[in-house]
């Protein structure tokens, strides 16, 4: 018998925690390994074993988890999706696919490395989640105020941005600055999702989508991260939303709508009080009051159907155009793209990576550590200290 055909003993329920924490069924596993499902299923009871060769398949191809796992005694301990978003319907739990849960280790492992470079500490010395805590009783309208008073945003400063992927930038780099990491990943099925921790709690962003998706995504999850609870965000004014209110998400989205496009500013523009007897707006004055503040248009429609200023019937008529011409501009996007260490740099972030490569420098990591954490071979780990030295 060669090694690879060799049967090897693991404790059961270690495969049916491999299994369980990517939601995938047994038929699911089944397929995927060219198995039949009872196959699997006496695998997870302990009545037969898989050959080494399987077992690497399983390990490598299927659950994305080291071979050394499934030699353990028992199933390491991590949070469930269900104390990661706590106020997430469990049917939407059960409905997170394999794709977004990995991405989920992703960042937990990502809080990991922070966790073990800063010895626990998070290195801003008041950081932005223990500044504000916020409350559903809150006015979202007073609230964002406040919090666009410490980050110093003003309307000044969003009219200066060249355009929304620089106001994006800023945006991201400043929560950073405040103590909350951001990272991007090319999520299908959200535009983004928080993870709460006492010290480093952190924002994931879609990648693939546009600058403008992605600045109400980060200030979405940052008001999670406010209340203290992980969320993923889908996304605005869903009709899913509607069906099943989520106060929470609800709030968020009219914070998120508040520190972005404050009403009283809104409601001060020319264009706005041009139009004041007017329901309906030309395609040209809201893509100007967009451009002022870098944000969508469906944002200031959205606006100004919660100010009064238009009816719901053409709020609705516009989202569904903008969201079919949305569509056209990810898949679009999907087609063209930079090399992976472009864009592996734009996932982590300035601020990760430099972190990464002080500890580097200060001899607490090793090459080999660091080409880990950064998913990079170690003869690129130069390139990667230009970009942030």
């Amino acid at each position: 018998m060669t090694a690879n055909n060799q049967i090897i003993r693991i404790e059961p329920s270690i495969l049916i925690w491999a299994r369980e924490s990517l939601g995938l069924t047994l038929a699911e596993v089944a397929l995927k390994l060219d198995k039949d499902r009872d196959t699997i299923q006496q695998w997870e009871y302990g009545n037969a074993y898989p050959t080494l060769a399987q077992l690497e398949q399983l390990a490598y191809k299927i659950y994305k988890r080291p071979l050394a796992v499934f030699f353990l005694p028992k199933a390491p301990k991590e949070t469930t999706p269900k104390q990661d978003f706590r106020t997430l319907p469990d049917n939407e739990i059960t409905n997170l696919s394999p794709e977004l849960r990995l991405f989920i280790r992703k960042a937990k492992h990502h809080q990991l490395v922070l966790k073990q470079i800063n010895d626990d500490k998070n290195p801003v010395i008041k950081p932005i989640h223990k500044e504000f805590i916020f409350e559903i009783k809150l006015n979202t309208n007073k609230t964002a105020n406040k919090l666009r008073d410490y980050l110093g945003i003003t309307k000044r400063l969003q009219q200066g941005f060249s355009d929304s992927d620089e106001a994006y930038k800023y945006y991201r780099n400043i929560i950073e600055q405040n103590g909350v990491f951001v990272f991007q990943y090319p999520l299908k099925e959200a535009r983004g999702f928080s993870l709460m921790d006492k010290e480093f709690p952190v924002i994931v962003i879609n990648s693939g989508d546009t600058s403008n998706g992605k600045i109400f995504s980060l200030f979405h999850e940052l008001c999670h991260i406010l209340f203290n609870i992980g969320g993923v965000f889908r996304d605005f004014y869903s009709e899913e939303l509607k069906q099943n209110p989520n106060q929470i998400e609800i709030f968020c989205n009219q914070f998120t709508s508040d520190i972005l496009l404050p009403k009283n500013e809104l409601l001060d523009e020319n264009l706005v009080l041009e139009n004041r007897n007017n329901f309906e707006w030309t395609e040209e004055t809201l893509c100007e009051i967009a451009k002022t503040y870098k944000v969508s248009k469906e944002v200031v429609l959205r606006k100004l159907f919660d100010l009064g200023k238009t009816t719901q019937e053409f709020y609705i008529k516009k989202r569904n155009l903008w969201n079919d011409k949305y569509k056209e501009k990810i898949e679009q996007k999907k087609k063209t793209g930079p090399t992976y260490h472009t864009t592996n740099f734009s996932h982590l972030g300035k601020n990760f990576v430099l972190q990464v490569l002080t500890n580097f420098h200060e001899g607490k990591l090793s090459s080999s550590q660091v080409a880990d954490f950064l998913s990079i071979k170690i003869n690129r780990i130069t390139d990667y200290e230009k970009k942030v030295f």
